[in-house]
């Protein structure tokens, strides 16, 4: 359903929309499916394989496997280092550490005894965590000693592997699509085919709510300036993405961040995590951003999917999941002054359902 919505939008706005960045990421999801799939086919030879993909409630953590290892119950959990394309390598091996810092800061605290992990999938003996460095030996090197320290700290129980140790990946997207390919045939909805569509699945939802946000600018008339464009600093290292730049009727030239918030996060989490650090950003380098977009920028909106069904809502037949989002969108309207007063530029928010037609229903069912 969610590729069918994006294809048809994409189709429609031929000719009218640039879409063409914002659809690059897909690539980055056939990645790291694949160097999850590969890595849990490496780890779980000669071992049980049971509880494929599961989520931990209330995180943005997906357990990838859970294995038998005689009486020890091992956890699986794959880590592709993400950066931004750039031409400075440095942007890559730097951003790349920094994002897989904030990894293993966030794996250890799940991981640790009586935590999140544990406390959904019980006791858990061992860790495994396997991390692609796409090919940097800067990031390796920074994960091995990483690794030592996280070792040392949980006494051995979270040991780090290296995915081109276990079965190294491909670079070539053609390949990589085809290999992806052959594993879908292979599990064929069983197993790890749950890998595959969580992954997949994930990014079409943030996809698309991208999508849906240019298309709501669009039919209110507003000019897209920009989408999907990165900002790299004078030295090439990547600062941040804009998911959509859009100038209004009037002249008024506004910032516009996607953000999915489907998943209940405590709202103070949502609105640091989401909100909070794009704005720091935005501030600190006001004046790169301006003129990136070739004129100073005047606002900045956050679009929102919390995945209320909007036919639900209006029945009465909310639960309570949904009542804490709606929750949720009061709280971030509330500090919609406060942001605006601290950061010196307007700072609003606009919720949109950005899924399929009938996709909250299928949920349902």
């Amino acid at each position: 359903m969610y590729y069918k919505e994006v294809r048809r939008m994409v189709d429609h706005y031929a000719g009218v929309l640039d879409l063409s960045e914002s659809l690059d990421v897909m690539d980055d999801a056939y990645g790291d499916v694949l160097a999850k799939v590969s890595a849990v086919e490496a780890v779980a030879k000669g071992r049980g394989l049971s509880q494929e993909n599961t989520h931990l409630e209330e995180t943005l953590i997906w357990v990838d496997g859970v294995l038998s290892d005689g009486r020890k119950k091992v956890a699986v959990h794959t880590h592709r280092v993400f950066f931004h394309r750039a031409k400075n390598p440095q942007s890559e091996i730097s951003e790349g550490i920094r994002r897989v810092d904030g990894y293993i800061r966030d794996a250890e605290a799940m991981f640790a005894r009586g935590g999140k992990a544990e406390s959904q999938m019980g006791r858990i003996d061992e860790v495994e965590l396997v991390f692609d460095a796409r090919g940097y030996s800067e990031i390796k090197d920074h994960l091995r000693r990483r690794g030592s320290e996280v070792s040392e700290r949980t006494g051995g129980r979270v040991a780090f592997k290296f995915l081109d140790e276990l079965a190294p990946m491909p670079q070539e997207r053609a390949v990589i699509r085809a290999k992806l390919n052959e594993l879908a045939k292979k599990y064929d909805g069983a197993g790890l085919s749950k890998l595959i569509e969580g992954v997949i699945y994930s990014r079409y939802v943030g996809l698309l709510l991208e999508l849906k946000t240019l298309e709501h600018y669009h039919k209110l008339g507003y000019k897209i300036l920009q989408s999907g464009r990165e900002l790299f600093d004078a030295e090439g290292l990547y600062i941040s993405e804009l998911d959509a730049v859009v100038l209004s009727p009037e002249g008024r030239v506004i910032v516009v961040e996607a953000k999915s918030a489907r998943v209940g996060l405590p709202n103070e989490e949502i609105l640091r995590d989401k909100v909070v650090y794009k704005l720091e950003t935005y501030k600190k380098f006001q004046s790169q951003l301006d003129a990136m977009i070739g004129r100073k920028f005047d606002a900045v909106v956050f679009s929102m999917d919390v995945a209320i069904d909007p036919e639900a809502a209006a029945a009465g037949r909310l639960v309570e999941r949904d009542i804490r989002k709606l929750k949720l969108i009061e709280f971030l309207r509330s500090k919609e002054k406060e942001l605006s007063q601290k950061y010196g530029f307007p700072v609003s928010f606009l919720f949109l359902q950005s899924g399929p037609p009938n996709a909250a229903l299928a949920r349902r069912r």
